[in-house]
């Protein structure tokens, strides 16, 4: 007899950073591979690493100190209590950052990191993420149902550090399954 999982949040989070890293262009942290590749970071890997890629996504993480990295809650799915249906979601952070920030200027002809092509960058990740829902919205989980999906809120942000610029979408990453 198998044993049920209690809960799939920490499924989906595996296999979000997984499907994430197996991407064209996608890398985990200490690859020492092209630096305009995607980087994916699983949750608290964001502080342990010293990578600094232009382009990042972080599954599992917030910014906010004091908010959760994401939820579950769970109703009786079946009578005699054997199935529960589970709806959560896993916060997510697109980030794009750069050394410097340029001002647009008409008469250069050569690219240029202005703050335009930094949030560029960032909802680029934010795509790319929204893509591999939409290609396989289960995550790959061999579970009797699974759907996932872009959530409901996103807060974009843009700030200056001492190192440079930033844009990062947070994101929820929304999901249903049967347990």
């Amino acid at each position: 007899m198998s044993i049920a999982a209690p809960t799939r949040w920490h499924e989906v989070v595996d296999a979000l950073v997984t499907q994430a890293r197996a991407l064209p262009g996608a890398r985990a942290a200490g690859d020492d591979l092209d630096p305009d590749d995607l980087l994916v970071l699983d949750g608290p890997e964001v502080w342990l690493t010293g990578d600094t890629a232009r382009r990042i996504l972080v599954v599992g993480w917030t910014l906010d100190d004091d908010r959760d990295n994401g939820e579950a809650s769970q109703v009786v799915a079946t009578l005699g209590r054997a199935k529960r249906d589970e709806t959560g979601f896993v916060i997510c952070q697109a980030i794009a950052q750069t050394g410097s920030l340029e001002l647009p200027d008409a008469s250069y002809t050569e690219p240029r990191m202005t703050a335009k092509a930094l949030r560029d960058l960032a909802f680029g990740v934010f795509a790319t993420v929204a893509d591999l829902l939409r290609a396989d919205p289960s995550l790959g989980l061999a579970t009797a149902r699974m759907f996932a999906d872009i959530g409901e809120r996103l807060t974009p942000r843009q700030y200056l550090t001492d190192t440079g610029a930033v844009c990062s979408v947070e994101f929820q990453v929304r999901y249903d399954t049967r347990i």
